[in-house]
């Protein structure tokens, strides 16, 4: 990407709709494990975006979404430049170098979001992530109508429960988007990639038991090695890392809707020790249980 100085059209659109969660609030709403597993931070609606550019030299904190109805433009990663045509969507991955555009000829309408989370990696794995691709047609229209399913939520103020609304809207639209890309892609189309969804699955209903990299190795026949290259493929995260962070989401759920106390909670998401519990609840969530759940009930 050309370091250069460059003139940039970001919005301002006429028709235009513009979301964007203030960040002095993402905190707060991060508290909800939810939202701190998937949540949208900004969404827009650009139709005809003549001479739309923006350029982000050191990326974006959040990745972003795109999906181009009508027109034309292009998106170029690490100076990787890719064209977007009518009926194609692409992911910016966070923290990339990043410059996108609408054509001067047909320029695009778009629909967009950016959004981050524990768990966006298994929205848009990385072997995807940055790549174009084509939204089938049957699917085209129903991107359009959940993309409302994020406006309308949002038009009525950027509160907890609309923005939780509006993220869930967004999960499902990248994983419409995704769906045959998974199905199709040779990269993700492999064994190995399936024994990884097994294994988050068999992590979901075994939250109390001690899981362990042998674990996955014993259940999947992989080695432990192999185990961790194809969770951080398809994840983002080593295999134990993405256990603990179910835990601690499983651990919110149960702050949130009981009255259980902390240590039986603890042994409900495969703890026998609840200081340990809670020291690792603290440096994934960012606040003791305790905290929580006195800040998610008061």
């Amino acid at each position: 990407m050309n370091s250069q100085l460059i003139r940039e059209k970001g919005e301002g659109f006429p028709k235009e709709k513009l979301f964007v969660v203030a960040k002095s609030s993402m905190e707060s709403f991060a508290a909800n494990p939810a939202l701190r597993g998937f949540m949208i931070t900004d969404a827009g609606y650009f139709p005809s975006a003549r001479f739309h550019l923006r350029q982000r030299l050191k990326g974006s904190e959040q990745n972003i979404f795109i999906f181009c109805e009508k027109g034309k433009g292009f998106v170029s990663i690490n100076e990787q430049v890719t064209k977007i045509n009518a009926g194609q969507a692409i992911t910016i991955p966070e923290k990339t170098a990043h410059m996108y555009g609408a054509s001067k000829d047909d320029p695009w309408t778009i629909y967009w979001f950016h959004f981050t989370g524990d768990f966006a990696p298994t929205y848009v794995a990385r072997a995807l992530s940055g790549k174009g691709i084509q939204i089938p047609e049957k699917n085209q229209q129903v991107l359009i109508d959940l993309f409302s399913q994020i406006f309308i939520p949002l038009s009525h103020g950027i509160t907890q429960r609309y923005l939780l609304t509006s993220s869930s809207a967004a999960a499902l639209i990248l994983s419409l988007a995704y769906e045959q890309e998974y199905l199709t892609t040779d990269t993700l189309n492999i064994p190995g990639v399936r024994v990884v969804e097994d294994l988050i699955a068999y992590t979901q209903n075994h939250l109390t038991e001690n899981i362990t990299l042998e674990t996955f190795s014993q259940r999947s026949r992989y080695s432990p090695s192999r185990i961790i290259q194809l969770f951080k493929e398809v994840t983002g995260y080593s295999p134990i890392l993405f256990v603990q962070h179910q835990r601690m989401q499983r651990a919110c759920y149960y702050l949130d809707s009981t009255q259980e106390p902390v240590n039986r909670i603890a042994e409900y998401v495969g703890f026998s020790d609840q200081f340990y519990f809670s020291r690792v609840f603290k440096k994934i969530i960012g606040v003791s249980p305790r905290e929580y759940r006195s800040i998610y009930h008061k």
